[in-house]
């Protein structure tokens, strides 16, 4: 058994594989990957979608259930 590696996620899971990180891929290891790829373009010169550069989809991870 081991716990979930999401600093918000407080859930435990049997991993199927050894190198499983994360109790659900598509929730928190995807808000772990868009927070990677923040980190790496923050700098970057370009807008996307009207933010501002570096800002990275702010606020919009997650999904139907987050408050």
């Amino acid at each position: 058994m081991r716990a979930c590696e999401a600093h918000d996620c407080v859930l435990l899971f049997l991993p199927a594989h050894p190198r499983r990180r994360w109790c659900m891929a598509s929730v928190c290891g995807n808000r772990a990957r868009v927070a990677r790829y923040c980190a790496r373009h923050k700098g970057d010169a370009q807008t996307q979608a009207g933010q501002p550069a570096g800002c990275c989809w702010a606020g919009t991870v997650g999904f139907a259930g987050d408050s």
